[in-house]
C-alpha cells in the first residue's frame, strides 16, 4: 500500500499499476505466498473496488478515474505445459493455450490498474 499511495503522491497526471487480482481463479488456483530461494512474499490480491478505495482515501475529493482491465499470467504454467511437446510445436501449444484463456479475459488472474488524475469523466 505504501508503494501505491506514494505513486499517487508523486504522480502529476496518471499512474498504471500490474498487480495479482482476487478472484475465482486466485482464490482456486493462486498462492499466498510466494517464495524464490530465502525470500519469501505474501501476494496481496487486487481488484476494482480495493483499487478505488485507496485511491479515493488518498485522494479524498480530488477528480480521478479509477480503471481496471483483467489479463491472464501463467507465465511458468503456460511454460511447463508447451516444454512437454517437442520444440516444433511449443511455441503453438503456447500461443493455443493463451488464446484459450484470452477468450476468458474478467476471470484472469492479473490486473492492470489505470489511475487517471483530474478526469472526472470515465475514460474508454
Amino acid at each position: 500500500m505504501l508503494g501505491y499511495t506514494e505513486m499517487l503522491r508523486v504522480s502529476r497526471k496518471a499512474i498504471v499499476v500490474i498487480e495479482p487480482h482476487t478472484g475465482l481463479v486466485a482464490r482456486v488456483l493462486g498462492t499466498k505466498w510466494e517464495r524464490h530461494g530465502q525470500n519469501v512474499n505474501y501476494v496481496f490480491r487486487w481488484n476494482h473496488t480495493i483499487l478505488k478505495q485507496v485511491t479515493r482515501s488518498y485522494l479524498l475529493d480530488s477528480p480521478c478515474h479509477v480503471r481496471v482491465i483483467r489479463l491472464w499470467d501463467h507465465n511458468p504454467s503456460i511454460a511447463a505445459l508447451a516444454g512437454q511437446f517437442p520444440k516444433q510445436l511449443s511455441v503453438a501449444v503456447a500461443k493455443a493455450a493463451y488464446g484459450t484463456l484470452g477468450l476468458l479475459p474478467r476471470l484472469g488472474n492479473m490486473m492492470i490498474g489505470v489511475v487517471i488524475k483530474g478526469l472526472s469523466q470515465p475514460f474508454t
